[in-house]
């Protein structure tokens, strides 16, 4: 799995440039995810969404140690959100396994939105 965090984000992992790749050669079920951090009420809390499908979670109050293992983390909390959507058990299972290996990348520099509601 895919997962691009913004700097703020990769900072508090303790990664440096060297650790962060490129692009993973493998294909995802789900494609890629973005990270992002944010506080609430003096809380780091994480708002993670998936690019293809936009479905976003929130992961509050989050530790160091759990930003630190953000794959452990992410899979915590996405079972939880598909749970609380009403997901079956199996189907859980499989979106959880191909999140197994999680790869840090940096998100896309430079994209643009044009917002035209006429």
């Amino acid at each position: 799995m895919t997962l691009r965090c913004i700097a703020k984000l990769t900072k508090g992992m303790w990664l440096t440039k060297t650790d962060i790749i490129g692009m993973p050669s493998q294909f995802f079920l789900l494609g890629d995810w973005y990270a992002n951090l944010f506080f609430l009420s003096r809380e780091k809390n994480l708002i993670l969404a998936n690019a293809r499908m936009l479905f976003t979670f929130i992961a509050f109050e989050v530790n160091r140690m759990q930003i630190k293992n953000i794959g452990e983390l992410f899979r915590c909390e996405l079972g939880r959100a598909l749970l609380d959507e009403d997901f079956d058990g199996v189907t859980i299972q499989q979106i959880i396994n191909d999140c197994k290996d999680v790869y840090i990348v940096r998100t896309k520099a430079g994209l643009k939105f044009n917002f035209n509601p006429n």
